[in-house]
C-alpha cells in the first residue's frame, strides 16, 4: 500500500461522511519527489471537527513517510474566490494549485468555483514573492546557524516556486503540474542571461537535474547559499 492510500484509509476512518475530498499536490502530483520530499496533501472537511482531526493525528504518528496535511472545511469558505485564504496563501492557491491538484478521494470541489479576477491573482502571486524573498533574506542573514540538507533542499525548492511565480505574472501560462525541468528550461530561455550572470545560470540548470541536485544539495558552502539568495533577488526586483 502506498503513503497517499494509507492516508486515504486513515482518513476515512477518522473522519467519514464529514470528509469532502483528499487533494494531492506539490512533488508527488508532478512525479518529481526528491528524498526530502513528503506527500503534500489537502484535506477538504464538510466542517471542523476537533475530535476527528485529534483522531486523524493520532493516526499520523504511525504513517511511514512524510506527510504535510493541510485541513481545509466547506463552511469556513468565503462566498467570493478573489477573498479565498489558505494561512498565507491566496486566491492564486486555489485557482492555480488546488484547482489543478489530483483527486485521491472525492471530488474536487474547487473546480466548481469561479475564477478570480486577473487583477485579485496578480496580487496574491506577489504577496508569495514577497514572502520568498523576506524568507531567503532572513535566511541569509542568519546563516551563522548551522544549515542541513534538507534546509538546502528548501533553498532550491523556494527557487522553483519563484520562478513559476515570476513567469505566471509575466504572462506564461506554466502550469502547477510542469515538471520542474520544464519551468526552468522556460526561464533560461526568456529571461536567464537578461537577468542573471552565467554562474547563476548554470546553477539554475543544474537543479533540472533532479538526480545533480540532490547531489549539490550536500555543498555547506557559504557559495551554494550565496548564489541562490543573488538568483531570488534578481527574480523579485524584476518581477516589480
Amino acid at each position: 500500500m502506498s503513503l497517499s492510500q494509507w492516508l486515504t484509509q486513515q482518513c476515512e476512518q477518522s473522519f467519514g461522511i464529514n470528509l469532502v475530498s483528499i487533494l494531492l499536490l506539490g512533488s508527488s502530483q508532478r512525479a518529481d519527489i526528491t528524498p526530502f520530499s513528503d506527500i503534500d496533501v489537502v484535506v477538504v472537511l464538510k466542517t471542523h471537527e476537533t475530535d476527528q482531526i485529534a483522531d486523524l493525528r493520532s493516526r499520523m504518528r504511525s504513517a511511514l513517510g512524510l506527510i504535510d496535511c493541510s485541513i481545509l472545511c466547506e463552511d469556513e469558505f468565503p462566498e467570493k474566490a478573489d477573498e479565498f485564504l489558505m494561512g498565507t496563501h491566496g486566491c492564486y492557491h486555489m485557482e492555480m494549485v488546488l484547482k489543478q491538484a489530483a483527486c485521491l478521494w472525492g471530488h474536487n470541489i474547487f473546480l466548481s468555483f469561479p475564477s478570480p479576477t486577473k487583477e485579485k491573482l496578480e496580487k496574491s502571486v506577489r504577496r508569495k514573492l514577497d514572502e520568498y524573498t523576506w524568507w531567503m533574506r532572513r535566511v541569509y542573514v542568519e546563516s551563522n546557524r548551522e544549515r542541513t540538507i534538507g534546509e538546502n533542499h528548501k533553498f532550491n525548492s523556494r527557487l522553483i516556486k519563484m520562478l513559476r511565480d515570476f513567469l505566471f505574472l509575466k504572462g506564461y501560462t506554466t502550469s502547477m503540474t510542469d515538471p520542474v525541468s520544464s519551468v526552468i528550461s522556460v526561464f533560461l530561455s526568456a529571461y536567464g542571461s537578461a537577468l542573471l550572470d552565467s554562474h547563476e545560470m548554470q546553477t539554475l540548470s543544474d537543479l533540472s537535474n533532479q538526480e545533480l541536485a540532490n547531489i549539490l544539495s550536500a555543498n555547506m558552502s557559504e557559495e551554494y547559499l550565496h548564489i541562490r539568495y543573488s538568483i531570488a533577488n534578481k527574480i523579485y526586483k524584476h518581477s516589480l
